[in-house]
């Protein structure tokens, strides 16, 4: 419970915290519902007391400067039944006063909301038209179930591209290109340097 008073009209409720629930006092309540005699409202609940329960009424102990005294207070629902056997002027308007702070406490907080990136619906839609060029690419090989897939979108227009990889095909990252084919740039010049070399000694007899 937050609110630590309540006013209706010219009564200021000092709240009772029950369970971390607001109660408010029978004396009070009987000022706010325009009752010369404090004991109005005892009279009231012993007429009807088997309409309340236990979560509506009870008896709690408050400190005074006359040490504690136990105190009859009711619950928001206690103080709107209270209400509805009052017959004074203020009742009505009472009533209401009770049921729009039940509604306030009883409110459900919204839901909390997380912002959406703004990438979301494109990557949900390119996921889809990937499970579909999937789709597409598994049902026309007989052996798709042993096979292997190179699974990626085109740079240019964003569509998916799937290729079944062959036995004697393998995967390397662009960074690994250099490292594979390096080695077969070197063969390939040391095999012109030696064939320039071969070349030059035949040119050197003749």
């Amino acid at each position: 419970m937050t609110a630590t008073a309540l006013v209706f009209q010219n009564t200021q409720f000092d709240v009772v915290d029950r369970n971390n629930q607001p109660w408010l006092r029978g004396t009070q309540i009987a000022d706010a519902l325009g009752y010369t005699d404090e004991k109005s409202i005892s009279r009231i609940y012993a007429r009807h007391a088997n309409e309340f329960t236990d979560s509506m009424v009870g008896v709690v102990n408050l400190t005074t400067p006359g040490g504690t005294q136990e105190t009859r207070a009711f619950s928001l629902r206690g103080a709107h039944l209270v209400a509805m056997f009052a017959r004074t002027e203020r009742a009505a308007e009472f009533r209401r006063w009770v049921l729009d702070i039940l509604d306030h406490e009883t409110a459900v907080p919204p839901a909390p909301t997380f912002p959406v990136p703004s990438d979301h619906w494109q990557q949900i839609e390119d996921s889809a038209r990937l499970a579909r060029a999937v789709a597409d690419a598994v049902m026309a090989d007989p052996d798709y179930r042993l096979g292997r897939w190179f699974i990626t979108f085109n740079n240019r227009d964003g569509s998916p591209y799937v290729h079944a990889m062959g036995p004697d095909e393998t995967l390397a990252k662009f960074t690994d290109l250099d490292n594979l084919i390096r080695p077969l740039l070197d063969y390939y010049r040391l095999r012109e340097i030696g064939s320039n070399a071969s070349m030059a000694r035949r040119l050197a007899a003749a």
